[in-house]
């Protein structure tokens, strides 16, 4: 490849020995893209690395949100669907450990309790 007066060059450092030298512009653009090594005048192999990923650092914390969100709203349509079964459930002193004592007749054996754990 020869160079022509008309190309364009750029000059960059040696991370290694701190020579400064000269390479086409094109053909660091090409590493830019590619991130493939070129050496220095003094044999130091170069690259540009590619750019780390950004990382949310509230990533894990909303994660964990939208999973507890998640079994709040389970919790919450399982204890509607057994209340809609038997209304008078939502007034009378209920636990979804055992069955209503309000001691109406509706209250005893008729409406198992969903298979849901307090809410910690």
């Amino acid at each position: 490849m020869s160079m022509t007066i008309m190309d364009e060059l750029e000059a960059i450092r040696c991370c290694e020995c701190a020579t400064v030298f000269a390479v086409q512009k094109t053909v660091l653009d090409l590493r830019r893209q590619s991130h493939k090594t070129f050496t220095c005048p003094n044999g130091h192999e170069q690259a540009f690395l590619a750019p780390k990923p950004k990382v949310d650092p509230d990533a894990d914390r909303i994660a964990k949100l939208t999973a507890d969100l998640a079994a709040v709203t389970k919790r919450a349509e399982t204890l509607a669907a057994w209340i809609a079964r038997a209304p008078h459930l939502a007034t009378c002193n209920v636990r979804v450990d055992r069955p209503c004592d309000c001691g109406r007749v509706e209250c005893i054996g008729d409406v198992a309790a969903p298979e849901v754990t307090s809410a910690s």
